[in-house]
């Protein structure tokens, strides 16, 4: 019989013995760290977790939405300023709790992670086995201790297969989100590059060669030069306005950079139409260079005419 009280204590030893879970997850920009506040806990103690939300460079994330769930239970709260929350759960019962506590804020990818807390089993209160006549030969199920043996050997084995398959649940879920990002992920490439393909065919260039098509061969080289110095300032324009936008400039200073980039003045324009004649033929270079920024012959006086 003291074998047997001694196989109790240390079997109850066991399953009521707990530890600490510490727990972190991180994605994107967020990171969530997370404990609970007391662990064991007593049965029917209320749990609390405790943590902190930062940014991948450490810095703390105020306004996140916190919310931990366990089981059918779920309780949320927000982040303060320095990226603290404390969220107080329903009533446990005793054995190991796996919470998911979610983080959420718009500008930032949703995070988990999985925090586990355990609960001690309520004080043991040995059988009365005052007056009870037990033999070794006696059936198991005629021993109450026995009896409270198995069905604590029972009920240890359930929790844990519960426990396996929660673990396996979660894991399968995040098999699936991921699989999920990754169809999404190959069908925005897709229509990117349809996007991008459409663009080409549809762009200034290919409707402005549609229209010169016909033209005789000398006309249709100057009108693709004239157009090709005109995609050159705009060019030029958009990556000036993409650089003021990057450096922080308002919109309005940014269409300023654009428009100082992509305007042509009457100089311009000039000096490039003297170059187009002389490279097309339409006229000699020494003839073109007798021209002025102007476009114009220079004027003589009749006093200085010989």
């Amino acid at each position: 019989m003291n074998t047997s009280v001694g196989l109790v204590i240390l079997l109850l030893a066991i399953v009521v013995s707990s530890s600490m879970t510490f727990a972190s997850a991180a994605t994107g920009s967020l990171v969530i760290k997370g404990f609970p506040q007391k662990s064991p806990l007593d049965s029917g103690e209320i749990p609390v977790i405790v943590g902190r939300v930062t940014d991948s460079a450490g810095k703390p994330v105020a306004g996140v939405s916190v919310t931990a769930v366990v089981g059918e239970d779920q309780a949320s709260t927000v982040s303060g300023t320095d990226g603290s929350f404390k969220i107080s759960l329903a009533p446990a019962n005793s054995g190991k709790h796996y919470t998911n506590v979610i983080a959420a804020k718009d500008g930032f990818e949703e995070v988990s992670t999985i925090i586990v807390y355990n609960v001690k089993e309520p004080a043991f209160i040995p059988p009365d086995f005052t007056g009870v006549q037990t033999l070794v030969q006696d059936s198991l199920t005629n021993n109450p201790l026995s009896e409270y043996l198995v069905k604590q050997m029972d009920a240890s084995r359930n929790l844990q297969e519960e426990e396996q398959k929660k673990l396996q649940e979660i894991e399968q879920s995040k098999v699936n989100i991921d699989e999920q990002r990754k169809l999404a992920k190959a069908e925005l490439e897709k229509d990117l590059r349809a996007f991008n393909a459409e663009s080409t065919l549809n762009s200034a260039r290919k409707s402005f060669e549609a229209f010169v098509i016909d033209m005789d061969g000398y006309v249709r080289g100057i009108f693709l030069d004239q157009f090709g110095f005109t995609e050159q300032k705009t060019m030029a324009g958009k990556e000036a306005k993409t650089k003021a936008l990057e450096s922080g400039a308002s919109s309005k200073e940014a269409m300023k950079a654009f428009q100082k980039k992509a305007s042509s003045t009457r100089g311009d324009v000039i000096s490039y139409n003297t170059y187009l004649n002389a490279k097309h033929g339409f006229a000699h270079p020494t003839l073109q260079n007798s021209f002025d920024s102007e476009g114009k012959l220079p004027r003589y006086n009749n006093d200085t005419l010989p």
